[in-house]
């Protein structure tokens, strides 16, 4: 019942894995640094961006929950297209760097929109007991065409900064090709779940209402739900610590190490993509077998540790030696690998469960206000944690690690206070998606690869 979605899913992220491979991680960063020659602080302005843009995850949530998801999602790729494309207009001046800036911002505002909807078809399309497994696959294949992507343009800006007017539009192209491979997605059980939402609130639908009612929704489900409030809290103070670094990083990188563009993309993106990448399928093992409360443990570990190599590695570059000494410098750079090595790591956990963990604890026909509640507090420490974290550096040096790797561990704390309620790793009743009845138990989900057969799925499904 999942193959032809599934099928039609992997086809699309070809394209579109290229196509945001290229301004979705700390590839930006390096542009705005290297192309716009920006400042410290343009420099965290761009690495904040794509979690401030998760303020709008509220109101896409809200939204989302109320209307059909293949044309919305649809209209969030074309918006993204076009101002991908744009970067070609930006000129290579003194406000080159905050054009681009905010182009990447809008563009990022609108992929949040694309991941809250994402969410809520695959809650529609794949069953409870291999939605890990598919969305591991869907995001490797995603993130594997980016560290492509963005290692072979990090080599033709090497060559020439002033190639991105031909890059960012060539992207765009690529993109557009994506979208056009979900013409004849289609969403299982969307009108019943619309029909459901729909009816208590068809009193209620004016102008008033859609201006205040994500924030009515968000508010209401952290108010109602306890465990889904502490989860989030747990959220907010590993997301916290995590983000602050992110700055940090790439002013490091960027500013302070003799790098070139190539070498500079190794590090801060290539890197912990491959590990994230490397890593997804036994995230996603972890999920499916064990939920996502004890996999939000080790998830945050994994995160702090990247804190605790990136502290040791700050440290030695305050050494004069670091720069004079052959093996000295060569063990700072190790030790930055490190850091960003066990950054991929976090992020491989990191991509299943931030778009699958509020399923967790949301009813079907409220997850995607759950995701856009999850969303929208991303923001808020998207539009914090980097500023602090950069102002920390400026005035503690490697101390900011220390705080960021705090937070991790409190984080980590705070979810494995909620094992003791999580009593079932089937964590959500079987069958509350748009598949009508559960699934068999048995040792081991069967690979959803092409090489499965149209009878083991039919067989299945009955």
């Amino acid at each position: 019942m999942a193959r032809r979605n599934y099928l039609i899913e992997m086809r699309h992220i070809l394209p579109w894995g290229i196509f945001i491979g290229m301004y979705e991680g700390a590839g930006s960063s390096i542009v705005v640094a290297k192309t716009f020659h920006g400042s410290e602080w343009l420099i965290t302005i761009v690495m904040a961006i794509p979690t401030i843009a998760n303020l709008m995850g509220l109101v896409w949530g809200s939204v989302a929950a109320r209307r059909p998801k293949l044309p919305l999602f649809m209209l969030f790729g074309i918006g993204n297209v076009l101002l991908i494309g744009s970067v070609a207009l930006t000129p290579q001046n003194e406000w080159g760097g905050w054009i681009f800036a905010g182009q990447i911002a809008v563009a990022r505002t609108l992929l949040s929109g694309c991941v809250t909807v994402r969410s809520g078809l695959w809650k529609h399309n794949y069953p409870t007991q291999m939605r890990g497994r598919i969305a591991a696959r869907i995001q490797i294949v995603r993130y594997s065409l980016g560290i492509g992507a963005v290692f072979f343009v990090s080599l033709l800006f090497d060559a020439n900064p002033a190639y991105y007017v031909y890059v960012y539009p060539a992207v765009a192209l690529i993109g557009t090709l994506g979208l056009f491979q979900l013409r004849h997605l289609r969403v299982r059980g969307e009108k019943s779940a619309l029909q459901a939402i729909r009816t208590p609130e068809a009193s209620s639908n004016g102008l008033g209402r859609r201006l205040v009612g994500p924030i009515v929704d968000a508010y209401q489900v952290l108010r109602d739900d306890a465990e889904y409030r502490r989860y989030c809290l747990g959220m907010m103070l590993l997301g916290t610590g995590n983000i602050m670094i992110f700055p940090v990083m790439a002013i490091m990188v960027t500013k302070e190490l003799p790098l070139n563009y190539n070498h500079s993309t190794i590090l801060l993106e290539v890197l912990p993509q491959f590990m994230m990448m490397v890593s997804m399928m036994a995230w996603a093992g972890l999920f499916d077998r064990r939920g996502v409360v004890r996999f939000r443990v080790l998830n945050a570990v994994t995160w702090a540790m990247a804190s605790v190599f990136g502290g040791i590695a700050a440290a030695m570059m305050l050494l004069p030696e670091t720069f004079d000494t052959v093996w000295m410098f060569a063990v700072a750079i190790t030790l930055v690998a490190l850091s960003r090595g066990f950054e991929g790591l976090g992020r491989g956990g990191g991509a299943i469960g931030w778009n699958l963990g509020h399923l967790h604890f949301a009813e079907p026909a409220k997850a995607d206000i759950y995701m856009g509640a999850h969303v929208f507090l991303t923001g808020i420490r998207g539009l914090t944690a980097p500023f602090m974290g950069t102002f920390f550096y400026k005035t503690l040096g490697p101390g900011v690690f220390a705080i960021s790797a705090t937070l991790g561990f409190l984080g980590m704390l705070t979810f494995r206070s909620l094992i003791k309620g999580d009593a079932s790793s089937a964590f959500e009743p079987a069958g509350e998606s748009a598949f009508e009845e559960p699934l068999p138990t048995e040792p081991a989900a069967p690979e959803l690869g092409p090489t499965i057969s149209r009878a083991t799925i039919s067989s299945r499904s009955r």
